[in-house]
């Protein structure tokens, strides 16, 4: 019997359920109407896109701050409300980003001191992957 077609749908079920989970969840875990997301526009990426696009030279990519000392900084796609602020992916991991040059809402979550921006900011640098290094903040949101 051959077993190669089971091993390729198999591997296709576990690529789509990756995929599922990490672009689909944020559903689940916050109710939609909580979800406040960084659109992009022509001059910048959002965050999904970046991901997606892996652009090879600097670009400017839109989305929320949310920083924890947990978790360290990230730029989310967007930010939930629901329960508390909370970062809602795909995310950015930031590199070579001061969160002191931003005015950050501050507050603690689950004994955790947690820092975010309650509007969209533009950041211009490079994507590897999942990390964005900042070469400059672009827009700081209101």
């Amino acid at each position: 019997m051959n077993r190669r077609p089971v091993r390729i749908l198999l591997v296709v079920a576990a690529l789509a359920a990756a995929l599922a989970a990490a672009f689909g969840v944020r559903g689940l875990i916050h109710d939609d109407d909580d979800i406040t997301e960084a659109k992009g526009d022509e001059a910048s990426f959002n965050v999904t896109d970046a991901i997606s696009r892996q652009p090879t030279k600097p670009v400017q990519v839109e989305g929320f701050v949310f920083a924890a000392e947990s978790s360290g900084s990230r730029l989310c796609y967007g930010i939930a409300d629901d329960h508390g602020p909370a970062c809602v992916g795909p995310f950015l991991t930031l590199v070579n980003f001061d969160p002191g040059r931003l005015n950050l809402e501050r507050e603690t979550k689950d004994g955790n001191a947690i820092a975010y921006t309650r509007d969209p900011v533009v950041l211009l640098g490079t994507v590897a992957g999942a990390a964005f290094t900042v070469q400059e903040i672009v827009t700081s949101g209101s």
